[in-house]
């Protein structure tokens, strides 16, 4: 049962492992996500892009990201909207769902994802820690919530069960320990969580 949707440890065979154009270098039996992180952005040039076309086209790369905006740290504004609007557009062409990084950014990922217009797919908030009013306003736009070790209690408890996701990220906890907090944050049990996680992230890469 898959169950963690995002993580940074290549180790890990039951998650999907998120890593960057430059360094995809997919092992039997793993999941990926790929993508330029906001915080290590390079030049929005030819060969960047194609290092990232060519990554998000190989079979074992079941998600586009992590992209996004973070207002506290990373590159100019400017390049990472650029970029964010390069990871939207390649989801949409190849039917794969994005994973965002939002710091302090919901309003203008937002805008980024309604400007290029109609979507096919869906999208993750990773490492959801904002609180309950940009929770709902992200979930709005139907996107996913996924919460790892650090979270906003209110942020869970506003979530439906259909719209939530579980996480390791860069932490040591597994997953086990981040659905029992999760489930204690929303008064209910750690399995049905994990339960619903599950079947959540199975419907968003099938």
């Amino acid at each position: 049962m898959l169950i963690d949707a995002h993580t940074h440890d290549r180790s890990r065979a039951d998650a999907v492992i998120s890593v960057s154009p430059a360094d995809y270098s997919p092992e039997p039996q793993r999941l990926y996500s790929v993508g330029w992180h906001p915080w290590h952005l390079p030049a929005f040039d030819d060969e960047h892009r194609r290092l990232l076309d060519v990554a998000a086209r190989s079979g074992q790369v079941v998600a586009i990201g992590e992209t996004g905006i973070d207002r506290l740290r990373g590159a100019d504004l400017l390049l990472q909207r650029l970029w964010l609007e390069r990871h939207i557009a390649l989801a949409d062409e190849l039917g794969k769902p994005l994973i965002l990084h939002i710091v302090r950014g919901a309003e203008q990922v937002i805008k980024a994802w309604r400007d290029s217009g109609h979507h096919t797919i869906t999208a993750v908030v990773h490492g959801m820690r904002a609180n309950a009013q940009v929770a709902q306003m992200l979930l709005r736009e139907g996107f996913f919530l996924s919460f790892g070790a650090r979270f906003n209690p209110d942020a869970v408890r506003c979530t439906p069960l259909d719209s939530l996701l579980l996480e390791t990220d860069e932490y040591p906890a597994d997953i086990d320990a981040v659905a029992q907090a999760v489930a204690q944050a929303r008064g209910v049990t750690a399995s049905g969580v994990k339960k619903a996680a599950a079947a959540n992230l199975a419907r968003l890469l099938q």
